[in-house]
């Protein structure tokens, strides 16, 4: 189980504005998200939704965080936003059916994650010394940093939100967690503006970190 459960939204403000962000921010992240998401057509590729509600997501993150003094930073397409005065990055992925509200049960990403995640949660715990640390120092400047995920778990056009700080990964998911915070859930409002969620009118299947490198 999670060490840090926080579910009033007063308790979750408080840890956000401790790292520079808030639950306004989050949620709108999770609007965008939601909304690249619903927008997609059945005439769409199966896997765009999944990478639409990604793009949205990482994009609206940014958006809102660096002007916040964050920076972005890509090594092997994995995004992450830093925040380097507090030394802490985030990563957005897609969460289990216990993520983003509390159920007694601790959430799981919903899908393995590739080497880069295991090599981030190892580091950041020393579960796994021999970690390569130096690589991931290198390419994206976070050695020693805190690692939060924002996790999504998108269901009947509402979208839970959470964003938790993992302390071990098993057989290439992310299982326990030191902390979790969690942010109230957003529900699709089709007659929105699209200005509401920086990133897009941002609104099919679960979004994954791509990992893989490109040449």
């Amino acid at each position: 189980m999670a060490e840090i459960v926080r579910t009033e939204e007063w308790q979750v403000d408080g840890r956000l504005l401790e790292l520079d962000l808030s639950v306004a921010i989050l949620r709108q992240v999770g609007e965008a998200a939601l909304r690249a998401r619903e927008s997609c057509s059945p005439l769409h590729p199966p896997t765009y939704p999944g990478t639409a509600a990604w793009g949205a997501s990482v994009l609206t993150l940014r958006t809102l965080a660096l002007p916040r003094g964050f920076r972005a930073a890509d090594p092997g397409n994995f995004s992450m936003t830093i925040n380097d005065a507090k030394r802490f990055y985030i990563v957005a992925a897609t969460g289990d059916e216990h993520s983003g509200y509390y159920s007694g049960r601790d959430p799981s990403t919903k899908t393995p994650k590739g080497l880069k995640t295991q090599q981030a949660v190892h580091r950041q715990f020393a579960l796994w010394p021999d970690a390569d640390a130096e690589t991931m120092a290198r390419e994206g400047g976070v050695e020693g940093y805190l690692g939060m995920w924002l996790l999504l778990n998108f269901r009947h056009r509402e979208v839970h939100i959470e964003l938790s700080a993992p302390s071990e990964i098993r057989r290439g998911k992310i299982v326990d967690w030191h902390e979790r915070n969690i942010v109230p859930s957003v529900t699709f409002d089709p007659e929105a503006s699209s200005h509401d969620a920086p990133g897009g009118d941002g609104f099919g299947p679960d979004f994954d970190i791509p990992v893989q490198r490109i040449a």
